[in-house]
């Protein structure tokens, strides 16, 4: 009997449909792409918190390309480790180091 972790990390995609599929991942890369364009065009010294979407985008764009599409197994398992990992990253930047790297100006 496999163990929990190599289920999760080996197991077959969800059933989602083909349209499903590439549109949210046009949407992700479409949203990915907004917010590049955006981080562009901020003036320098821009006060406030700006890295937050693009890390949630990405990690979102990775749990998607790991458990929406059908992959060799080797490539499947690496995806959702990265995708894992970068999870745990995305939420203690979200939670814990974005409010330390980037206090809200005082009033």
């Amino acid at each position: 009997m496999p163990s929990f972790i190599e289920k999760v990390l080996s197991s077959d995609p969800l059933p989602f449909g083909k349209l499903y599929r590439y549109t949210m991942l046009g949407v992700g890369l479409g949203l990915l792409g907004l917010n590049i364009t955006w981080l562009a065009e901020l003036r320098p010294g821009y006060p406030y918190e700006g890295y937050g979407g693009t890390i949630v985008i990405l990690m979102l764009l990775l749990n998607h390309l790991a458990f929406a599409f059908h992959w060799p197994r080797r490539v499947t398992m690496l995806l959702r480790v990265a995708a894992f990992l970068w999870m745990g990253v995305a939420m203690f930047y979200v939670f814990y180091l974005s409010h330390v790297w980037f206090p809200l100006p005082a009033k």
